[in-house]
Formats: C-alpha cells, structure tokens, sequence
C-alpha cells in the first residue's frame, strides 16, 4: 500500500513546479537545466525531465525523484519528505506509519496544539497584559505575531497540562514533548515564540521572561527530543529560505525576535542563531540555500569569541561570510531597524569580509612601525588565515599581511605551513554540499558507454550502426551491459527498444545526459558524436587488451607453451593493426 501511496502522490507533484521552487530552471530541448544546488559550478549540468519526472546531476552524480530532490536538498529523511509531499498532494498516509515516525508525529501534534493553547491566552487573557506591553515596545505588528505564531503562557503550574490531558493527551507524552516536567508546566508567565523547522513545522519553544527577577535565565527552550534538535534549527529558516536564494545571502542576527523585527521591516532573508555560536547543522542548512552570511553580530570581545567557532567552521565549508556594522549610535540591530531601516540597509551593502574584519580589529592599539608590533600582528592574523579553506583566499591576504608588515609572503607562508603541522582545523565537507563533483572520477570508458547509449536511445535509426561496431565486450559496466543486451535483443526481435520498469531511472538518466551534453546540436552533430564515442571506446578497449596480452605473453613463454604463444601473437598482429586503422 506504501507503494501506491508514493506513485499517488509523484502524480499530483510535478517535478518542475517542485524544484522551480528552489532552482531556477531553464528549457534544454525536452528537458530542463539549472546549476546544481548540491555543489559549486559555473555551468549548469542538472538536468530535470518532466517526462519522466526524474532529475541528474552530471557534475556531483546525484540523481533522483521528487522524493530525493526534498531529502537532498531539506536535509530530511524519506519519512519526512514523504509527509511533506503528501501535504501538498492532499495525499493521507493512512497506510505508512512506522511506529517511530508515529510517535513523532503525535508530539508534534501536541505542540502544535501547545501553541493555538499559548496564542489564545496572549489574544484573550487579561494575565497576559504584560506580554501584550511587552510586544507593543518591541514594535511587532498583529501581522509578525501571528506568522510566527507568538503567544503568552499562563503563569500557572499546569495550566496548559491540565488543558491538553483533558483532551486525552498522557502526560508521558507531554514530558516527551518538552512541554512538562516534574508534572508542572515547563513554560510558565512567559512570552512563548515558536520554533519551526526549515520546513515550517513547531518543533519546540523559545520562552522569554517578563519578569525582572525571573529565575532560570532571560529565554528558556524546549529540550532536546526527537522532534526538535537546538543544533539542526535556525530560527525564521521556514520564511526567510526563498529569499535567502533569490537574495544569495542569509542576515544573520542573534536573538529570535530581532530576526522578526528585521523581517517585519523588509529584511526577508533574515534568521537567527539563538545566540553568536553556529552549529555543524545550522551552517548546512543555510548552505543550502546561500553560501553566503551577512552577520549581524555584536563582535566585542565576548561577542567574537562566542561567534569564533561558528565562524571557524564557516570559513572550513567554503562560506563566505560578511561583517555588517551598523551605526554606533544604536546598540543592536533591532534597534537600529527600528529607528532607522534605511541606515541598516545601507550598513548591509557597506558589510565587510570577515578577514577584512579581522585585519582591521588586529591592527587596532598597534603601531606597524615598530617590530614588536608587526610580530603582534602576525601573531593574531596568521591563526585566522589558518581556517580559511580556499587557496586563493589564503594567498590574497597573506600578500596583504606581508605588505602591512613589509616582509616577503614566502616567510609568512612558512610560518602559516607550520601552524598548519600536525592535526588539521579543516573539517572534511559532508557529501550533501561537497564541492569535489564524484563524476570527474568516473571511469573515462563508462562515461563513453553512457554517451553512446543515451544518443542511440535519442536516435534510433543510429542503433543498426552501433549494433555493427559496438561489441558488449567493450562494455565494463554490468549494469550497462545488461541494458546494451537487453536493447540488442529487442532491436533484433522488433528493430525497436521498449524500456521496461526495471529501465525507467537509468534510461532516462541516459537521455538527460544527451540534453546535458548537446543542448543545441543538429542531428548530424550528434550523428558525428556518436561514431567519434564508438571509435574511442573501441580505441581504448584494444589498448587495454594489449596491455593484457603482454602479460599472457610472459606467462606463456614461462610455461613454454608455444601453441599459445602462436595465438596471442597472432591477436596483438590483428589488433596493433585495427589500432593503426582507428588512429588514421
């Protein structure tokens, strides 16, 4: 039934309009391209075919449905993204409930209601006056309150407990969910401010004090559970992701409400940390939609080095990251953006690099001109220099060091190469988001097969010709032979190939890379690259059996096994001359 359930739902979701909203696609003959979300390129090699409803990357090899497009590129399980294209078919998974992902949904259920509980107290309470005058001097309009879904809870022991068990709710459940502990409401008397997954689903609670003498700490969130991860949630993700990609960059800011103030006055792309401190999730997350940071911090002493690790592992996933510094009169972003958008804006577009930055706060208190001081200088930079992951990075401000302090860069260069012994800062990058493109290492002789079916597959009258001159034997791929046989065998029995099921993902695979690979070309051109494949896989096959027939030969002789000997001179004659032939 699960099955049915997923093919219900590939046909109501159409590849095109889903990825249309993360890539902008293109037309490419029958098909579509973008550049590929999953790694760095310049030119697009993802390729999406509406007839088929498949996608491929020919730079990084990825590839896939509906299905793995949203697990890629949200970072969800196939569970996950099972229920969220479910919600946008109107598709009910009555038939697909593992018991893990039931009892996931059941809490989210329970927040969920949690926070209709907490919104009608802060609309309808008179207790929650204060909360109300709370949110009147943080100038959040009716609008932001009720996107981000903000609410009050009451100052009582079990209020919201006493509500959600009496509609059948255990309390065991309630403890999973974060929203009780010790049998006492976990949030009490306190400005509630959901928080979302990338994908817009209530996962827990931020819960700011309204209290001056407030034990516990300004903000409390919920625990760590199954459905929600501190680590894996930027806050303001869910509506500030489409502008993050159309924008190219994310503003960070610190606190949750200042990222809805900064969104409320226009700042679309705007989320927050929680804090100065990045997290390993955090970044991939926004990778995904932008390589880019505008950081709104307060980067005092306390403020960097909070920030520094976050900023570390940044700089190790090749994130490029820009300091934005508002005017001094205004002691936050919030605050800034409220007095003066336009100022704020404006500080956006002057944002610095961050090892610009870091050059001009190193600098500060120091006098070049004297040595101790320029070794003082390198003593700050060359560390920060040490966690920038691209070269030409590297070497760019290291000429800029060595300018500042007038010494030659090769010596800086040693002193960083140094720094660099021994263990390794640089992390390596997840899959999902690596720059190094997996296809680059493909065997040259498979990449060749792959070509010479996916145009024969375009060109069916081309099949007699690469039936005459392509032999299975030059195939290495078992997956491409089988294909190659199974096309022999139907062309020769109809002069046709009819894919069956078992060939729908690797044939399309196949036609996708032709629309990839020769966008614009005639018939006649495509005619040329088909022989021109065929020659060079034949090519490359006879030098490896030559390669092969020396080593037969050796051992032949070793044996003094004359009659084989005689054969295997014989093949390197017919072959070294069949070689001759191809290289004219």
């Amino acid at each position: 039934m699960a099955d049915a359930v997923i093919e219900q739902i590939k046909q109501r979701v159409d590849i095109i309009e889903l990825l249309s909203e993360y890539l902008k696609l293109q037309k490419a003959g029958s098909n579509w391209r973008a550049l590929c979300p999953f790694h760095h390129e310049n030119s697009p090699s993802f390729m999406v075919s509406q007839d088929k409803q498949i996608w491929h990357c020919f730079g990084c090899d990825k590839g896939g449905d509906i299905f793995t497009f949203l697990q890629e590129i949200e970072g969800v399980d196939f569970p996950e993204a099972l229920r969220l294209l479910a919600q946008r078919a109107n598709v009910t998974l009555t038939q697909y409930n593992p018991s893990a992902q039931e009892k996931k949904q059941l809490l989210l259920d329970l927040v969920s209601k949690a926070q209709k509980f907490y919104t009608q107290a802060l609309q309808e309470s008179k207790e929650a006056e204060s909360a109300r005058q709370y949110i009147q001097q943080r100038g959040l309009s009716a609008e932001s309150i009720a996107a981000f879904g903000i609410g009050y809870s009451y100052d009582d022991w079990s209020r919201l407990k006493d509500y959600l068990t009496s509609q059948g709710a255990p309390e065991a459940n309630l403890i999973e969910a974060g929203l009780v502990i010790n049998h006492y409401d976990r949030f009490r008397g306190r400005l509630m401010i959901p928080l979302h997954d990338a994908n817009g689903t209530i996962v827990g609670f931020t819960a700011r004090t309204l209290k001056r003498d407030e034990p516990g700490g300004k903000y409390i969130n919920s625990p760590q559970s199954i459905i929600y991860d501190k680590s894996q949630v930027v806050f303001g993700l869910w509506r500030a992701k489409a502008a993050i990609r159309k924008l190219n960059a994310a503003l960070v800011v610190e606190g949750n409400l200042d990222a809805i103030t900064a969104q409320q006055h226009g700042f679309t792309n705007a989320v927050a940390t929680s804090g100065t401190a990045f997290t390993a999730g955090q970044l991939l997350q926004l990778k995904r939609y932008s390589p880019n940071l505008l950081l709104a911090f307060d980067l005092d002493v306390a403020g960097e080095q909070a920030a520094e690790r976050g900023i570390d592992l940044a700089l190790q996933y090749n994130m490029n990251i820009k300091i934005v510094r508002w005017p001094s009169q205004y002691k936050d972003p919030d605050e800034c953006i409220r007095a003066d958008a336009a100022a704020f804006m404006a500080a956006i577009r002057q944002a610095i690099s961050i090892m610009d930055y870091w050059f001009w706060h190193a600098q500060q208190g120091l006098q070049l001109e004297r040595v101790e001081h320029k070794k003082v200088l390198v003593q700050r930079l060359l560390p920060k220099l040490k966690k920038v992951a691209d070269t030409v990075e590297v070497s760019h401000y290291l000429q800029k060091l060595a300018d500042l302090v007038r010494v030659d860069a090769g010596l800086l260069q040693e002193q960083l190469n140094k720094l660099k012994d021994g263990k390794s800062n640089v992390m390596r990058l997840p899959s999902a988001i690596s720059h190094q493109p997996s296809a680059t290492r493909m065997d040259r002789s498979t990449r060749l097969v792959e070509h010479i079916l996916g145009l024969v597959l375009t060109m069916p009258e081309q099949f007699a010709y690469a039936r005459d001159y392509l032999d299975s034997a030059f195939i290495a791929d078992s997956t491409l032979v089988e294909l190659y046989r199974r096309m022999l065998d139907q062309y020769n029995k109809s002069g046709q190939f009819a894919e069956d099921a078992a060939d729908v993902a690797l044939v399309g695979k196949l036609r996708l890379q032709v629309d990839h690979d020769f966008p614009d070309s005639s018939i006649a051109d495509r005619q040329a690259a088909l022989v021109r494949a065929i020659q060079e896989l034949r090519k490359r096959y006879i030098e490896q059996r030559l390669r092969d027939l020396q080593v037969e030969l050796k051992q032949a002789e070793a044996n003094s096994d004359d009659t084989l000997m005689n054969q295997l001179v014989d093949e390197v004659k017919l072959l070294t001359q069949q070689l001759t032939e191809l290289s004219r």
